[in-house]
């Protein structure tokens, strides 16, 4: 008859950590008469063939089943119950917040009952939950693997946002607008671009990663405000996710100039009230002997540390036409890139175009950046380059009264990595490269050296290569 005795059964119920118990069938001609004849009993309490014990998530037990049979006997059942989901850490990162548990997880749903829109992955012990622009509460309800659950309420802070500024703070005639990014963009579909208010003729660029261009067709209007606008739903996202924030900013445009009664004819030779005297000579060459030709680079809005380690490597010599208003925002920058060999040269203390001033105050442009550079730079520069290098016989006399030596204009461009010359033709000795200041500059620059080495051309100081 032992040999048809019922088989104990057992089951634990994950989801509400239930034991069930049971009888199953043994082998042999009785076994079916036995098991009609068995039953259980746990901890003291009959409960005929199915016996159920609440136990807690986490608990080590041994229970003691008593069947009642032919003959009765004892068995012992050790449970563990699995643990529930217990959170050890939370991280937040650019994008989510993450969630590390001390069992794998396998669902998460937000209470009472819908699937949770800020759920990115569960991916072992790891929950991440997505930020968006607003912050959230979410009740969550986890389970693990095991079938173990745990209900927990999180709070998700809100993307940060990218800051942002528009510059240069006035706007000349034709000033390029520069709007950058406190970090790398991701452009969104169609046209990169931000509105301007009023608007404004001109197209879009993109610098580097954090930096976009406007280049007016026709010059900026006159007079008032110019407001740069990044709308609440901009398709402009930080690279980790962050939002850009929304906002204007508010730039000063020039206002009309002045003039009493009808507007005089100007004159042939320079405009009516321009100093007298000889003007200084223009310069859109070097001294091509020895394979030589200039890098200079203009503005100074966006100072670059690898500009700097690229003028040390390749003891790179490097003219710069500067603004006042742009060094004042980094003189120990300047300062290094003097010690670093770099040459500061004079492009005006503001960058209006000079032709629509005064002689008075274009000379006040030129001299007055003179003054400032070598007080804060100890070097007052020799050589001017007017804003877009458009300059008539007045603005040229008006540099040679602010003790200017020459103008130097430039023959070749770097754009964003595209070499143009003035003819069209691959970079030749004599030329002279104008790049500017911007985010993207040191890679431009190490691509140009490349270039030029491969080209067997030397690059060397200015102001030899032009007395």
């Amino acid at each position: 008859m032992a040999v048809g005795q019922p088989r104990l059964s057992w089951r634990l119920r994950p989801a509400d950590n239930r034991l069930q118990l049971g009888l199953a069938v043994g082998s042999g001609p009785l076994a079916g008469w036995l098991l009609d004849h068995a039953g259980l009993e746990l901890a003291g309490r009959r409960r005929g063939q199915h016996a159920v014990q609440q136990l807690r998530p986490g608990e080590r037990v041994r229970e003691r089943v008593e069947l009642a049979g032919l003959p009765p006997r004892t068995e012992l059942v050790t449970l563990r119950v699995p643990p529930a989901p217990q959170l050890r850490l939370s991280r937040l990162a650019a994008r989510t917040l993450e969630l590390r548990f001390d069992v794998r997880v396998g669902a998460v749903l937000a209470a009472p009952g819908r699937a949770a829109p800020g759920v990115v992955a569960a991916t072992g012990t790891a929950v991440r939950l997505a930020r968006t622009a607003r912050p959230q509460r979410l009740r969550l309800r986890v389970t693990a693997r095991d079938g173990e659950q745990t209900q927990l309420v999180v709070r998700i802070p809100p993307l940060a946002a990218v800051a942002w500024t528009a510059g240069p703070a006035r706007l000349g005639r034709r000033t390029p607008l520069l709007v950058r990014f406190a970090q790398p963009i991701r452009w969104g579909r169609g046209r990169a671009g931000l509105p301007l208010a009023p608007a404004v003729a001109g197209r879009w660029e993109t610098v580097g990663t954090s930096t976009l261009r406007f280049v007016p067709r026709s010059g900026w209007p006159r007079g008032g405000r110019l407001r740069v606008v990044v709308p609440a739903a901009a398709p402009l996202a930080g690279r980790d996710g962050a939002l850009v924030a929304s906002g204007a900013v508010a730039l000063l445009l020039p206002s009309p100039r002045r003039s009493p009664g009808r507007r005089a004819r100007r004159p042939r030779g320079g405009r009516p009230g321009s100093p007298p005297g000889p003007t200084i000579p223009v310069y859109s060459f070097g001294n091509p002997a020895r394979g030589r030709l200039y890098i200079t680079i203009d503005d100074g809005w966006f100072p670059s540390v690898g500009v700097l380690r690229l003028m040390r490597r390749f003891h790179l010599p490097i003219t710069t036409f500067l603004i006042a208003d742009a060094v004042r925002e980094d003189i120990p920058f300047w300062r290094a890139f003097v010690a670093a060999g770099g040459v500061i040269e004079d492009h005006t203390v503001s960058h209006p175009d000079l032709n629509t001033l005064t002689p008075r105050g274009a000379l006040l442009q030129w001299a007055a950046n003179r003054v400032r550079l070598q007080r804060w730079l100890g070097r007052s520069p020799t050589l001017g380059r007017p804003p877009y290098g458009d300059a008539d016989p007045s603005v040229l006399r008006a540099a040679r009264l602010a003790g200017l030596r020459g103008i130097v204009l430039w023959s070749a461009t770097d754009t964003n990595g595209r070499i143009q010359t003035w003819n069209g033709e691959p970079l030749e000795a004599g030329e002279i490269i104008l790049l500017h200041w911007d985010p993207g500059l040191t890679g431009e620059l190490q691509r140009l050296v490349s270039l030029i080495r491969a080209r067997h051309l030397t690059p060397a100081p200015l102001v030899p290569g032009l007395f």
